[in-house]
Formats: C-alpha cells, structure tokens, sequence
C-alpha cells in the first residue's frame, strides 16, 4: 500500500484536476494506493469537491480529513498520522501526475534500496503566449528536469511536490518540522535524513507537471516569491553549510558586484522582458540572503567571544 498525501486549502478548481489525475494512475497490478486529501482549514467547495471526486471515480481509495491547524506541516503530518501505507507520497494540489509516477518511486525505491525517492516537476503554463522563464525563476516554481537517475546531495535536493518516503524515515527525523516560516520543511526533512545515513535518489521517469496559472506568472508574482525566499533562506542555508556558512557567506556577497549587478545591466540592455526578470530575481535573491545572513554570522560572533574557553 502506498498512501498518496494530498494537502490542500481554498483550491478547490484545482483540487479537482489534480486528484483526478492521480485517480488515472497506473499500478500494473503491483501494488495498491490510496489517496488522502487533508483540507487545512480551507473556507471555498473544497469538501464538497472530494465527495464529488469519490463519486466519479468509485474506485478509488479517497479520504478526506481536516486538519484545522493552518500550516503545511501540521497539513503534512497530519497526512502522514492517517496513512495506511508503509510508503507515503506527497503530490501538491496545483499538479497533475503521470500515469506511471507511482509504479517509477517504487521502482527506483526498491532498485536502489532507498527509503526517499523523487522526481521530475515540470512547469506547465496556463497561458497563451508561453513566457521564456530563466532558471532562477523556474527553480522558484518548483521545477526539476534533471534527465539521469542520480543521487540527492546538498546542492540537488528534493521537493514534497514530487516525493515518496518510507514510514521508518520519517519517524527516525520525527516527521515534518518548521524550517521557515512553515516553510522549507522538505529540505530540512532531506538534510535530516542525510545526516542518519538514509540514501535518497532521483527517478527522472517520476513525472509530475506542476500547473501554472496567469496569476503566478506575473513580475509582481515572481518578485514577491524571490522576496519570501531569500529573506527566509539563510536560516536553513546555516543548518546546511554549519562552520563553512561565514565563507558561503562572504562568497555570496562578493558576488553582487561581480556578477549579479553587471549581469542585470545587460539584461537592461537587451530589452527582454524574461532576461530582465530573471536578471532581477537573482540580483535581490543573493541581496536578501546576504542582507539576512548578517544575523547569523553576528550571533556566531557573539557566541564565540562568549565561549568560557577562548578567554
């Protein structure tokens, strides 16, 4: 049994197409799957939307439960609390599975012993004109088109919008935690599992499309996501780097001048819309975690000179 972890709130429309998605999903026979929608606090026809799901496809396994704590961890935990599964995927309420996505996590689970295994994300734009996104803005929405099956590592982890793991992993780390903000609980839950030893890997054949409406693809949309970001990053950047945080740090910083300024000026120059964006999200990307970053560095600081043992 695999028990699929759908966490939701107000997306109702989208909701709908992205159940059903995963109600067409193909098992070959060798296993069985269930489907858990866990409404967080939602206030729109998301209940009245999981009845109707469960009607017209009777033959799935669709429960629904409410977790009235808003937040995407307790959403999440509460999804794994109720699970019936040995393994637990979690699939985002704004996507849309591939038919074979459950029977390539398994695979790549069982073929390489792996209690954490994921996959690609693809954008999927609900626009006429397509717009011509850079990586920084694609890495903002969640995609991942990594084509090898390859290890996770610190540079290339994750994401719970295309995710399996095993019971046993998850309550050796204790489940989900707040890395930011109710954010950022997939990388923490990674580096976590990274440090007990606990192997993850990528299956590029595990493909979901993550649905992009109009309204995220707007430069006030981008800008404000870079925003929360960056601003939140350095916290879960200084559990992942420890000592070397302070160089990655000043690396960083040097960065502005040589690189991201200089780059956002020929963007400038070009007149691309695409190019000016990316351009601009990577510019105050790299400010906000620089500008946020000091904070910690002054609080190591204060720690150190604080040490009985370096007086």
């Amino acid at each position: 049994m695999i028990s699929v972890v759908v966490c939701t709130r107000n997306r109702c429309e989208q909701l709908f197409m992205s159940v059903g998605s995963l109600c067409e999903l193909r098992t070959d026979g060798t296993f069985d799957f269930e489907i858990l929608v866990v409404d967080n606090g939602s206030t729109d026809d998301t209940a009245q939307t999981v009845i109707d799901l469960i009607h017209d496809h009777d033959t799935a396994q669709i429960r629904y439960i409410v977790e009235p704590q808003v937040g995407i961890v307790p959403a999440r935990n509460r999804g794994v609390a109720e699970a019936s599964g040995d393994w637990i995927a979690f699939f985002d309420d704004d996507q849309m599975a591939d038919p074979r996505w459950l029977i390539e996590l398994l695979r790549c689970a069982r073929e390489r012993r792996s209690m954490l295994v994921g996959g690609q994300v693809r954008l999927q734009q609900s626009v006429p004109k397509q717009r011509k996104l850079g990586r920084l803005c694609r890495d903002l929405l969640s995609e991942n088109l990594v084509s090898e099956e390859r290890p996770y590592d610190r540079r290339f982890k994750p994401t719970t919008g295309n995710l399996m793991v095993h019971r046993f992993a998850l309550d050796v780390v204790d489940r989900f935690q707040d890395a930011f903000d109710n954010r950022g609980e997939d990388t923490l839950l990674y580096l976590k599992l990274e440090q007990f030893g606990v192997p993850g890997w990528h299956n590029p054949a595990a493909i979901v499309h993550h649905v992009i409406p109009a309204a995220r693809l707007t430069e006030n949309a981008f800008i404000e996501l870079t925003r929360f970001v960056g601003q939140r990053m350095p916290r879960l950047e200084k559990y992942q780097w420890k000592r070397l945080f302070p160089f990655v740090w000043l690396a960083r910083a040097g960065s502005i001048p040589i690189v991201f300024v200089p780059r956002y000026l020929i963007a400038l120059f070009s007149g691309d819309e695409d190019q000016i964006l990316e351009a601009k999200c990577q510019l105050l990307m790299t400010k906000l975690r620089v500008q946020h970053g000091v904070g910690f560095l002054l609080a190591r600081r204060d720690q150190l000179f604080a040490d009985p043992q370096l007086k």
